[in-house]
């Protein structure tokens, strides 16, 4: 029943990713997303390839979210900004001036 509850009461968590000395805020919708997805988000906004970003949240999970981990599961609050923190390098653009 609690599972239940918590798929009709709430659909979108909010996330505060600290990366460097930026913070960014997101959305993600645990029942419809997964980490590919969020992995997608955040390189959009810091240039942060998915393979690079190691991404640690305390009470969500333990140590770097894992590719297949399971968003579901996790024990989310839409009533609660949880704070994410990221190490990763962003690609590097090259240009040439010749």
């Amino acid at each position: 029943i609690m599972k239940l509850l918590k798929k009709i009461c709430w659909k979108f968590v909010k996330l505060k990713l600290k990366w460097n000395k930026a913070e960014f805020d997101l959305t993600v919708n645990p029942l419809q997303e997964q980490v590919g997805t969020l992995k997608n988000k955040i390189k959009e906004l810091t240039g942060v390839p998915n393979h690079r970003q190691k991404i640690l949240a305390k009470g969500l999970w333990s140590g770097v979210l894992k590719d297949d981990a399971d968003f579901s599961a996790m024990p989310f609050t839409s009533d609660h900004t949880w704070p994410l923190t990221m190490m990763g390098t962003a690609d590097v653009l090259w240009v040439s001036y010749e």
